[in-house]
């Protein structure tokens, strides 16, 4: 079988700094933030990107979104490798968080992303 772990990430880092914005055909405020890593091929038993989805996705006292809601910015935090396979080969991961903001602060994306 080939073996791609020499392969670089699939973008350059200077192309994907990018902040997008779009018409949306739904009346909906989301910051979409996706990053890519090395290969977690290696660490597939003890799945990290699984684990630091379930801390940013989490609710409860103390979360991120528990901060982002007491300050009116955020509504719903996704986070997590979606689970479609891509973390488990041996070129590149992508690690995905989507924060649904509140209208009223949609203007405050840029610092979430900072």
């Amino acid at each position: 079988a080939p073996d791609f772990k020499s392969t670089a990430l699939p973008f350059a880092n200077d192309s994907i700094h990018r902040l997008v914005k779009v018409s949306p055909v739904k009346e909906m405020h989301v910051v979409e933030i996706l990053w890519q890593l090395p290969s977690m091929f290696a660490a597939y038993r003890c799945k990290p990107m699984h684990y630091v989805g379930w801390l940013l996705g989490h609710e409860g006292r103390g979360s991120v979104l528990a901060h982002l809601r007491r300050r009116g910015w955020a509504l719903e935090i996704i986070a997590g490798n979606g689970g479609e396979g891509y973390e488990y080969n041996s070129s590149y991961s992508f690690f995905s968080c989507s924060i649904v903001l509140t209208v009223d602060r949609s203007p405050n994306a840029r610092f979430l992303c900072s």
